[in-house]
């Protein structure tokens, strides 16, 4: 009875194995560390990928992952059809950036409002394969904003109601600039 047997030198095939992993894992640390929404998206709406930061802010508290979900179980109901339709243009134009501002469920946050950039990523024959988002946090932004117009709102009624108080005033009144020494308002 004999033997035969052949070896094959699989060094340089582990090696290169063990750099592709470590690379990854530096890639996923990356992400993880962002303090912006990093997701892939499948061309069957559902995660891919989502980081550490997305994680946090819209999962549910006894989520673990949302790997394999709905991506638009964190999509207020009346932003879903819209969010749709961008996914669908960047898969019909892939690598042009699209961006929209989103109201984002979130068992955290009530209605975060975010800000996106989505493009089609391709496989190397230019199929698309999957839909990345980049997102960051505006919330603080669009408070800022509301602010800024309800103090806009109530300077024009603070102005209209002196302006009513002046002029329908029984008694005479008039208002007098004494750089110019002229007047501005008589009533």
């Amino acid at each position: 009875v004999r033997i035969i047997g052949a070896c094959l030198d699989t060094t340089e095939s582990k090696q290169y194995e063990e750099r592709l992993i470590a690379s990854e894992q530096r890639l996923r640390h990356i992400l993880d560390s962002q303090t912006n929404y990093v997701v892939r998206i499948g061309l069957d709406f559902k995660y891919r990928y989502v980081n550490k930061k997305f994680m946090e802010d819209f999962a549910q508290e006894e989520e673990t992952s949302l790997i394999g979900s709905d991506s638009l179980k964190t999509v207020k109901e009346e932003e879903k059809k819209q969010v749709q339709e961008i996914i669908l243009r960047c898969i019909d134009e892939p690598g042009k950036v699209i961006s929209i501002e989103l109201e984002k469920l979130s068992h955290r946050y009530p209605n975060k409002a975010t800000y996106w950039h989505f493009i089609c990523l391709t496989d190397s024959d230019g199929v698309p394969q999957e839909i990345q988002g980049i997102g960051i946090d505006i919330s603080e932004r669009k408070k800022a904003e509301e602010d800024r117009k309800l103090k806009t709102l109530e300077l024009e009624a603070s102005k209209k109601r002196y302006s009513d108080l002046f002029h329908l005033s029984p008694q005479p009144m008039y208002l007098f600039d004494e750089e110019s020494l002229r007047f501005l308002d008589v009533n």
